[in-house]
């Protein structure tokens, strides 16, 4: 799916106000070794529209916050972090 130019402008907006910070965030917790990569144009499933604010609104909600949840959950402790580390290479996001 070609992505409308209301569309690229939300997830650029989007990668700059919150995506990054979360990417660093979740790169202290896991390290390096662990790429992460986001399929941005399945994202707007729910925000097909595309608006900066309905991306703003949903997609920490709906994707990345669960996930990184999931990920400090796991590693709480030095276990779930040596099991990560052993087993997880990437992470991809996708709608």
């Amino acid at each position: 799916m070609a992505l409308s130019l209301n569309q690229r402008r939300a997830a650029e907006s989007f990668k700059s106000s919150y995506y990054n910070n979360w990417e660093n965030e979740v790169k202290a917790l896991l390290g390096d070794k662990v790429s992460i990569e986001v399929n941005w144009d399945t994202l707007f499933t729910l925000t097909e529209d595309g608006s900066a604010q309905d991306v703003a609104n949903y997609w920490p909600t709906i994707y990345f916050n669960p996930l990184k949840e999931a990920l400090e959950s796991v590693c709480s402790d030095a276990m779930g972090k040596e099991a990560l580390a052993a087993k997880l290479t990437k992470i991809i996001v996708s709608g």
